[in-house]
């Protein structure tokens, strides 16, 4: 448990870091960022998403860690091993998955 906070800690520096070269710029606006990846494990009543994602452009490389889901329905039918596009979307200083699709590889 201390290492998922740790991560997510590093995300959050990480996001107060960037220069919000996602969407949503504009006042009033959420920063989103989209990427792909692949489910590698679920947690916390399927509420965290540990997905091993491609590099998200404007925003971080690629690497392996855990997602908070804005709205723990976001993850039904969703399993170890599935590939998602999905949308991370600043919110009360965190970046949790606003939006989530299972894609064919």
């Amino acid at each position: 448990m201390g290492r998922m906070l740790m991560m997510v800690a590093a995300l959050a520096a990480f996001a107060a870091c960037t220069g919000g070269s996602g969407t949503g710029e504009e006042a009033g606006e959420t920063t989103s960022y989209e990427a792909v990846g692949v489910i590698v494990g679920v947690k916390s009543e399927g509420r965290v998403l540990v997905i091993d994602h491609e590099k998200i452009e404007g925003f971080m490389d690629a690497m392996q860690m855990p997602f908070e889901l804005d709205d723990a329905k976001l993850g039904a039918g969703l399993k170890k091993g599935d590939t998602v596009r999905f949308t991370v979307s600043e919110k009360a200083g965190g970046w949790p998955i606003t939006k989530i699709k299972k894609i064919e590889k």
